[in-house]
Formats: C-alpha cells, structure tokens, sequence
C-alpha cells in the first residue's frame, strides 16, 4: 500500500504506512503547540521511549543516570537513571556522607536509598540537597550516629524531581 505522507512544500514532515507512523527527519518536529492546538490525549498500546519527561515546565524524570562523590573511595553508579539507580560506595570506610547529582529539577530531589549489602547495620537518609543535588548520609541502625559505609555496600535508590 502507499504511504500516507504529510508536506510542507516538497519536503515530508510525516509519513504513515503499515510499519507506523515516521518523521521526516529525526527529533525536528513537534506534535502540537505550546498553549494552543495541543492533541487532547494520547492512547498507546504499549510504550513511549524519551529521555525526558517535562509536566509543565518541570522536570519529572530522566534517563541521564546521576554521578556520585562521598561515599567512599571510588563510588559509582553501575545501573540505573537519574530515577532509579543503584550506588557502588566504593572501598567504604572513608565516608559516612554522599553527594548524588543530577539534572537540573525547579525545586529539589527527594531520594530515598536502601542499603541492600547491610541493611540490619544501616539505614541511609537524604540530609540536604539543592536543585542538582542530594545529600544522603549512613546512619548505625543501633546508634543512631552517622558512621561510614562499608567497603562495596551497595545502595538501591529511587529519586523524583519536583
């Protein structure tokens, strides 16, 4: 069958055939406008793929995974998003605080941690943060005193920009 093919003058903006719906060029058009002759809804079987999330203007999510200092010698970030991302602490026993950096968000990040190496000894709490930041910090289950990560503990962390 023959494609259905939107123009602007001679160059294809949209193109519809049995395989779906394709762009003339990648990443270059817009789907409605901002503020007015906006599509109402969108209905899809099964995923939309993007890096970002906007709602409004506000970051929600983001594929970018964050980058770590603290923790411990050599920290890293070995799986996730700036959404969801687990944190290799390093060595450990250098640090009981951690910076995770992230996107630019409006206001801040809330990031809850788990620490799924120890997690009778510790319990990691977000103690401060800034628009690109967050601050998390170890603490002794028994104690209550913040006291460094073991060496390799590993954190699971799920954060949200608002």
């Amino acid at each position: 069958a023959n494609p259905v093919r939107i123009r602007i003058n001679s160059s294809v903006i949209f193109s519809f055939d049995s395989t779906g719906m394709i762009a003339g060029l990648d990443n270059a058009y817009d789907i409605g406008a901002s503020g007015a002759t906006r599509p109402r809804t969108g209905y899809f079987g099964t995923s939309v793929v993007t890096p970002v999330i906007t709602m409004g203007s506000t970051l929600a999510f983001s594929s970018t995974a964050p980058t770590v200092t603290g923790f411990g010698t050599s920290p890293s970030v070995p799986a996730g998003t700036a959404t969801s991302f687990t944190i290799n602490v390093g060595t450990g026993g250098t640090a009981s605080t951690g910076t995770i950096t992230f996107p630019t968000a409006a206001t801040g990040w809330i990031v809850h941690c788990a620490d799924v190496t120890t997690p009778a000894s510790f319990i990691t709490s977000q103690t401060g943060g800034t628009t690109t930041t967050a601050t998390v910090t170890n603490y002794d289950r028994a104690t209550g005193t913040a006291t460094a990560w073991t060496a390799s503990d590993i954190l699971r962390c799920v954060a949200t920009a608002y």
